[in-house]
């Protein structure tokens, strides 16, 4: 099972995540995080014997055979990249060896705090543009949306930056003012919503609420999912 999070800079996403693996661990529920160490738990069985002996082989292989599977959307984002922007191809190309994994794979959940929706707002933060994008993406099993006002997400990137005269300023350079928040939180919804509209079951939730209970909440819509 594939679990995207969607939600705005500073709204909690990856704290949530892993808030999510630890609650998992308690109700049996195997959760993988696509990063870090749990990468090497996610080999994919149709990798060759001599590609995984090397990691940087193993997701090279996992790209390749993702942007054979969805050559549209590879398409599209090389139309669409920006003049310097290697980084964000490399990480759509990151997302799609997870993904590729993940679904070669078929067990357990894998839940991504940030991957092509998210990644899709934040390159393109252009609603024509993701009318385009959207429907090329893979379809998540389920979509986590994390509400938090933008003034608040916007605040919470400042003060998890530490004090001094320019965190504002960085803050803003990096992700927009609050009301280019806002214009974010406008694009997430319309992306969660194409998707639900596709098919992909959403859960809306409350990011000022407490993450252990977020993570509760989502364990069980995992379960539920599972169990369907």
């Amino acid at each position: 099972m594939i679990v995207e999070m969607v939600g705005l800079p500073g709204s909690g996403k990856t704290t949530l995540a892993k808030a999510v693996r630890t609650a998992g661990k308690r109700e049996g529920v195997d959760i993988l995080l696509p990063y870090g160490s749990d990468l090497e738990t996610q080999l994919n069985p149709r990798t060759p014997r001599y590609v995984k002996r090397h990691g940087h082989r193993r997701l090279l292989y996992s790209s390749i055979l993702f942007a054979n599977d969805h050559p549209e959307l590879i398409s599209f984002c090389r139309q669409m990249r920006p003049s310097g922007a290697e980084a964000d191809e490399f990480l759509f190309s990151l997302n799609g060896a997870l993904y590729q994994n993940a679904r070669d794979k078929g067990e357990g959940v894998y839940l991504f705090d940030e991957s092509f929706l998210q990644r899709g707002v934040n390159l393109l933060m252009d609603q024509s543009r993701l009318e385009a994008y959207l429907p090329l993406v893979p379809l998540p099993d389920l979509v986590v949306h994390l509400h938090v006002e933008a003034q608040v997400a916007f605040d919470r990137c400042i003060e998890r930056r530490g004090s001094g005269d320019d965190i504002r300023e960085k803050v803003t350079s990096k992700f927009g003012d609050a009301g280019q928040f806002e214009h974010r939180a406008a694009l997430n919804q319309f992306s969660v919503d194409a998707v639900e509209g596709r098919g992909a079951e959403v859960l809306q939730l409350d990011g000022t609420e407490a993450v252990d209970l977020l993570a509760q909440v989502v364990v069980e819509a995992c379960l539920a999912k599972s169990n369907s």
